[in-house]
């Protein structure tokens, strides 16, 4: 199951279990993560939960939707994503992700641990680097 924390300047403001198929995001008092403020449109964004994977959607709000500095209107959402919505931080916790991690200090000594804080793009791949092989002179 997945997680959503709301925060503000670093304070946690709600938790939400993601058990249901849809949520709502927005300022109005319908919306299933209701947060309380002028630059969240009344219905600013959805996200939908399919088997086990979740999807967040921007519904055309004014101030958009932001994951990892960037605007996005439709974005698969991967444990520990944060989404900016005005000065609101919603953290997305994929529980069956954060489990199969276990200790962060169990890892071989020299190899480091990869995970969100490296600056790649949603769906980006961690690049390979493929040696060049120059051709034989004859």
């Amino acid at each position: 199951m997945a997680r959503l924390i709301l925060s503000l300047d670093g304070q946690v403001m709600a938790e939400y279990n993601m058990n249901k198929e849809r949520y709502t995001v927005g300022r109005l008092p319908d919306n299933d993560v209701r947060i309380d403020n002028a630059a969240v449109s009344g219905h600013h964004s959805l996200i939908i939960n399919i088997l086990n994977d979740s999807f967040l959607e921007d519904l055309n709000s004014t101030n958009g939707l932001y994951v990892r500095a960037l605007r996005v209107h439709r974005h698969y959402l991967r444990d520990g994503d944060v989404v900016l919505i005005g000065k609101h931080e919603l953290l997305y916790i994929d529980e069956r992700v954060s489990q199969s991690r276990g200790n962060p200090n169990d890892t071989l000594p020299g190899v480091p641990l990869l995970g969100h804080d490296e600056p790649t793009l949603a769906g980006e791949d961690i690049p390979l680097e493929i040696p060049t092989v120059s051709p034989r002179s004859q």
